[in-house]
């Protein structure tokens, strides 16, 4: 544990190119459901100045191809202030892009969108013009009661309250669909103008969800209570 009451973790998406050229495909971050579990992500990433996560990404990029790995990999930052300095410590790398790389890739081209590495900002390219977008993307969005309502059901009962995505301004909710077996997990992708606005609709998201699809004599289980009050 870092030497700080307060401090941010996030994840870091990377390709490494075969040539060594170093794209950073993502970094957002990260949400609990507990301690050390991680829910999903909220992009792009706050914690770090852009400049200075970019070069902690080069000296970490540059440290794996003396390995002669190359390909996609993640890897987990702890941010913290030690008196007026902020210390970045490395705490995970994986040889894997993160489990919810595939929303992020639907999220890129529902809102025509991409992440710009020197600002830091995500942006959406809407008439012609490249407007920052933020988002709260999770893959672990599980409820037990998921599996007694079909999908086409379950869809009309968001929309109906209000849980849509409009395409004309980027922002909006979409869901994605993880577990169709079992069918106790979906995949959700928050899209606002602000980070604010991104963790309410995140909040009222949850909240409408867990009542909607649960009663007083079977309220399910489901990791949406830590969660929102993460968010909240």
């Amino acid at each position: 544990m870092p030497p700080a009451d307060n401090y941010t973790a996030l994840t870091v998406n990377l390709l490494i190119a075969p040539n060594g050229d170093t794209n950073l495909v993502s970094s957002g971050d990260q949400i609990l459901s507990s301690p050390f579990k991680v829910w999903g992500v909220s992009l792009p990433q706050t914690s770090i100045d852009p400049s200075h996560l970019n070069e902690v990404t080069q000296k970490i990029s540059d440290t794996i191809l003396t390995h002669e790995i190359i390909g996609s990999v993640s890897f987990d930052l702890i941010t913290f202030l030690e008196g007026d300095n902020q210390v970045v410590w490395l705490t995970d790398i994986k040889l894997s892009p993160p489990t919810y790389t595939g929303l992020v890739k639907m999220m890129n081209g529902v809102s025509n969108g991409h992440f710009d590495t020197m600002t830091g900002h995500y942006l959406s390219d809407t008439d012609d013009k490249s407007v920052p977008k933020y988002s709260v993307v999770s893959n672990h969005l599980t409820h037990s009661n998921f599996s007694l309502i079909r999908y086409n059901v379950l869809f009309q009962m968001f929309k109906a309250q209000g849980i849509v995505y409009k395409y004309e301004t980027r922002t909006g909710t979409i869901f994605g669909l993880i577990d169709d077996v079992n069918r106790r997990q979906i995949g959700m992708i928050v899209q606002s103008n602000s980070l604010q606005e991104a963790l309410e609709t995140t909040y009222r998201n949850l909240s409408v969800i867990h009542q909607e699809i649960s009663t007083v004599a079977m309220q399910g289980r489901s990791n949406f209570d830590d969660v929102i009050n993460q968010v909240r």
